[in-house]
């Protein structure tokens, strides 16, 4: 089979596999087959430009001042086709927090990033918050549990014990000797 006369052959293809842009370009004035990264490109534009000798040059520019000719084509037409098959993979590329597509905007901004560092720090104040509600009523529940076995008894005589200890008492006068075991009786 003669796969370089199949017109399907001749045909740009262009996919996102892990994070590169990878162009296949048969059908430029010089067959080209062209990888880009997109991690450390970041924000680029995808060009077609005519040169002097009138071909059409599909062009990367990382920067403003900085381009890069991918391939030239003979006909425009082609040109934009590569064009749209590059902007056609990078729409479709599969996106996740650390991806950045050239000319689209999967990388999050200072503010989205600003805001889940905010939600992620607020998750992080609430669930701060409950774990010193908790600890503080077990310490709180904990010391007076401790206090008050150590607080004194109540020593303290209450009238009616006191009466009952005169009553009980053979000898009221003060400074009177009197046997423990009559002075115990009342009690």
């Amino acid at each position: 089979m003669n796969f370089l006369n199949k017109k399907n052959d001749n045909v740009t293809t262009a996919n996102v596999v892990d994070n590169h842009l990878i162009l296949s370009i048969p059908n430029a004035e010089t067959p080209v087959l062209w990888r880009m990264e997109l991690k450390k490109t970041g924000a680029a534009s995808f060009e077609v430009k005519e040169d002097k000798n009138g071909s059409y040059l599909l062009v990367v520019k990382p920067t403003k001042t900085t381009s890069e000719t991918i391939a030239p084509f003979e006909d425009k037409q082609d040109a934009i086709d590569a064009l749209m098959a590059a902007s056609n993979a990078l729409q479709n590329a599969p996106t996740d927090a650390t991806t950045v597509s050239v000319g689209s905007n999967t990388k999050p901004t200072k503010k989205q990033v600003k805001n889940n560092t905010a939600n992620v720090t607020n998750d992080n104040k609430a669930g701060s918050t409950w774990l010193i509600i908790i600890l503080g009523t077990a310490v709180t529940i904990g010391l007076f549990a401790y206090l008050s076995g150590k607080a004194p008894q109540d020593t303290t005589l209450n009238a009616q014990t006191i009466s009952s200890i005169q009553k009980s008492s053979p000898q009221t006068a003060t400074g009177v000797p009197v046997s423990a075991d009559d002075f115990l009786k009342g009690l």
